[in-house]
């Protein structure tokens, strides 16, 4: 239906030119004959004034100030309605004044109308300032890590040593608290001592484990064992169970002494250094999203070559109407001013002839 409307409308629009043409060219001949031709012309040519008028008229009022700044007041001198003639000509400053604004707005509208959108280039220089921030601060913590690195690698040999030591004093003293308790379970009578031989027995046989999880099930199975005998007395009991704890010690310190992770020696020695890894890592990510979000924002830019042209040319328009208006106004004031003129010259005649008689 929409199609059918504009094709109708389209359809009666060039009917409408070929058939007003035709009648021009009909009435031009009628009337002028011969010169039909220059009647054509002067139509047409009529109808382009209207656009190219403005433009000369603005020419004459730049002549004319020019005119004003090499006479001065010298071009008032003897001329009757000296405030009218000044009223005139700034009026004619203010045609001149707001043709030029104008002509300079319709430069920045139409440059504003070929940019992308105010918003995106905000949002363009915020994440490139904030990028360049990101930049900045990756900088300096990158370097917070560089002397942390060279701290490190200096201090790791001792760090590891030291790590080393400690564990070996750990396993000796975990060691020693364990034959103490063993030691102290071994006076005891013959229906108790059968739970510490179990005990002892199971734990014998995974000394040499070096499986945390065999370790675990180790222990919990002897938990469950000694929590289910019901002759078992808790002053045997309760020593076992810590007996089973310290063996469960000592074979997690043995096993931390044998895997060293650097990692967790390098905590100790630099406590801040993870947080400041972690923060490059962070940063990093974030400069990177960053980044993705600008290249998809660019690539999203256009420039709009029709918008700019139909700003200019509402522009145009608005600095015909513009000079018509205010045109025609300082015309008719001129013409008021030169009427005042003659007025008072045929006055002044009068005078000199009603003198003379």
């Amino acid at each position: 239906m929409d199609n059918l409307i504009l094709q109708s409308l389209e359809n009666y629009t060039k009917t409408f030119i070929g058939i007003f043409l035709m009648v021009l060219l009909g009435l031009s001949y009628l009337f002028a004959r011969e010169k039909f031709v220059n009647t054509i012309v002067g139509f047409f040519l009529g109808l382009v004034s209207i656009f190219y008028s403005p433009f000369l008229y603005l020419q004459k009022k730049f002549l004319r100030l020019t005119e004003f700044g090499e006479q001065k007041e010298k071009e008032f001198e003897g001329k009757p309605h000296y405030l009218l003639h000044k009223a005139i000509l700034f009026f004619e400053i203010l045609l001149v004044a707001g043709s030029v604004s104008i002509i300079s707005s319709a430069f920045i509208a139409g440059c504003n109308e070929f940019l992308p959108p105010q918003w995106q280039r905000d949002k363009i220089e915020y994440l490139e300032n904030e990028i360049s921030d990101l930049d900045s601060i990756l900088t300096e913590t990158k370097d917070k890590t560089s002397a942390f690195d060279a701290e490190w690698e200096s201090k790791k040999a001792q760090a590891i040593n030291d790590y080393k030591k400690n564990m070996a004093n750990q396993i000796k003293t975990l060691q020693n608290e364990y034959n103490q308790i063993a030691s102290e379970l071994n006076n005891l009578d013959e229906t108790q001592s059968v739970y510490v031989k179990a005990v002892k027995d199971s734990l014998r046989k995974t000394a040499s484990s070096t499986d945390e999880n065999a370790i675990n099930n180790v222990s919990n199975s002897l938990f469950y064992y000694l929590d289910n005998e019901y002759y078992l007395e808790y002053s045997v009991k309760y020593p076992l169970q810590n007996l089973i704890n310290k063996w469960v010690e000592l074979k997690r310190a043995q096993l931390n002494s044998n895997t060293i992770n650097e990692e967790s020696i390098r905590f100790t020695v630099q406590p801040e250094y993870h947080y400041i890894a972690s923060r490059v890592m962070e940063i990093e990510t974030r400069l990177n999203d960053r980044n993705v979000y600008l290249k998809k924002l660019k690539d999203e830019l256009k420039y709009n070559f029709n918008a700019m042209f139909l700003s200019w040319f509402l522009h145009i328009l608005a600095y015909i109407a513009f000079i018509w208006g205010a045109g025609l106004v300082i015309e008719l004031l001129g013409l008021s001013v030169h009427l005042a003129t003659n007025v008072h010259e045929i006055k002044s005649l009068l005078k000199e002839r009603s003198n003379k008689a």
